[in-house]
């Protein structure tokens, strides 16, 4: 995955955020003073001293490529800050005995180091960016992308983030159209300026912020619209590639399984079934039934036979479009919408759910972003921002908008079959172009730890990578951290002893987490 593409940059980082958040809780308190300790003095002190002096007398910046890696650093030490003091506070309400016991033999107190922890996590705030943001932008590498830029993705990522549970896959186009991506990425950069520019909020900017979420959603609204009205009333060439541009559904291109899509010789039926269906293989089977219901309907004969056809994929690009149900109590999700090829529109025998477009990919995003990453605080006996008023602002009612965000967003994919007790190994789906088995990418000498090797091995149907360091002094033993590493050799170091009798140590320690954890390649 490359930062060229969003959406890869934005799983990459995701996948790196969680790894952190899982591994804070396990931290001790004598563990996180040496951590902090270490990332305050030899992180942070040179990436702020670099920032500050990195700006010539006349406001220029020596190194564009040196001052962005700086800035999106500094950044994500903002960002750790704060899971940091979630842990701390977390720490000091449940003290755990392990901690008690190796902080009586140690010449610090608890209070003495919580307090250490505290003062040095309070060196970590950014507080520097609101004044250096607006000039961030003056500053380019000559291809039209300035400083202002790199810390816009690094903000809206961390928001992105934040609401993942809710807003899944923020800007996968096999999710989420092109008006709704963009409309994501220009609210989330609005809420970014607005927090980090106002620390103590204002009247008038949490009001300018309000106005500018409803007037983007209001746009956006309009742009659904109009393509919609492109679509489905035939326009010109020109105009119906851009509406399909704005509306369509990318696919990952997945060959289909018959066995998935047509377990007893005939396909599922993909309307009036309570089916999460991937929006490309809907497609796909629905313009196979239309085929169907045609050859059926007009006692043709048929020129093939779909379900003995060699290969089957999902359609290229989709497009999500309205039909009318016979059951008027289907409680499906996908009741009367179903993702149509683009041939179907250009056909004329589909059109574009317009509905559909306004309640998910308009209201879902603009609403979790606005109320999960705002506290909106009552003026003069109201609100700036409200459910009320994005409705209105979209035009739709109120009672459709509380409905699908009782239901939540949509995470399209085939229905995994039943587990029927027989199979007694769990399995899990693919993502595309993911191996189904780890894989080592690199095995050589390290050198940054001269002296070792590093392993690193990519993990069964996942795109993270895992590090591990051994040691010719310790058969069979790995490191999976660079803080165990660290520790390895400022041990050996320190006490002059080899690696088994420092890894003897750690162990005695209760430093086991340092150790093993190794994936098999089997």
């Amino acid at each position: 995955m490359t930062d060229h593409d969003d959406d890869a940059r934005l799983q990459r980082n995701f996948v790196d955020r969680e790894m952190v958040q899982q591994d804070i809780p396990d931290l001790k308190l004598f563990d996180m003073f040496y951590l902090v300790e270490y990332l305050t003095n030899d992180v942070l002190a040179p990436i702020d001293q670099r920032i500050r002096g990195s700006f010539s007398a006349n406001g220029q910046a020596e190194s564009f490529t040196r001052l962005s890696k700086d800035i999106v650093a500094r950044q994500r030490i903002h960002w750790l800050r704060m899971q940091l003091q979630c842990r701390l506070k977390e720490m000091m309400s449940n003290p755990n005995q392990d901690d008690e016991l190796l902080l009586h033999a140690m010449t610090r107190g608890r209070k003495e180091m919580v307090t250490a922890i505290d003062e040095s996590l309070l060196k970590w705030d950014f507080d520097m960016l609101p004044d250096i943001l607006s000039f961030l932008n003056t500053v380019s590498n000559g291809d039209g992308k300035s400083l202002q830029d790199i810390i816009r993705l690094e903000l809206s990522e961390e928001l992105l983030y934040s609401v993942g549970s809710k807003l899944p896959d923020p800007l996968n186009s096999t999710m989420w159209c092109k008006i709704s991506i963009d409309l994501a990425n220009s609210i989330t950069w609005d809420i970014a300026r607005y927090l980090v520019c106002c620390k103590d909020p204002e009247h008038s900017m949490a009001q300018m912020l309000a106005e500018q979420i409803l007037v983007n959603a209001k746009n956006a609204a309009s742009k659904v619209r109009e393509a919609c009205h492109i679509l489905n009333t035939g326009s010109s060439s020109f105009s119906r590639n851009a509406a399909i541009d704005e509306l369509s559904f990318h696919s990952l291109r997945r060959k289909m399984k018959k066995k998935d899509v047509a377990p007893n010789g005939s396909f599922i039926n993909v309307y009036g079934n309570d089916l999460n269906i991937h929006h490309g293989t809907a497609a796909t089977i629905a313009d196979i039934q239309a085929y169907q219901d045609a050859v059926e309907l007009g006692y043709l004969e048929p020129y093939f036979d779909p379900c003995s056809t060699s290969r089957l994929a999902d359609s290229k690009l989709t497009i999500v479009s309205q039909y009318a149900s016979l059951n008027h109590n289907n409680g499906s999700q996908q009741f009367h919408w179903m993702a149509r090829s683009i041939d179907a529109f250009d056909s004329g025998v589909a059109r574009v759910n317009e509905q559909w477009y306004l309640l998910n990919q308009i209201l879902l995003p603009v609403h979790i972003l606005a109320s999960e990453c705002v506290e909106w605080k009552t003026w003069a006996g109201s609100q700036f921002y409200s459910l009320e008023k994005l409705c209105k602002a979209i035009g739709i009612k109120l009672q459709d908008a509380e409905e699908t965000i009782k239901r939540g967003v949509m995470r399209p994919e085939l229905e995994e079959k039943p587990d029927n007790g027989t199979n007694t190994k769990k399995k899990k789906r693919l993502r595309g172009g993911l191996s189904n088995a780890a894989r080592t990418l690199e095995n050589r000498p390290c050198e940054e730890f001269p002296g070792w090797t590093v392993e690193r091995i990519q993990r069964k149907n996942s795109h993270h990578v895992d590090s591990y360091w051994s040691h010719p002094g310790l058969a069979g033993v790995v490191l999976r951290s660079r803080v165990g590493v660290k520790e390895m050799i400022a041990k050996m170091e320190t006490n002059l002893i080899d690696a088994n009798t420092a890894y003897n140590i750690l162990i005695s320690e209760g430093k086991k987490k340092f150790f093993g954890g190794r994936k098999s390649l089997a």
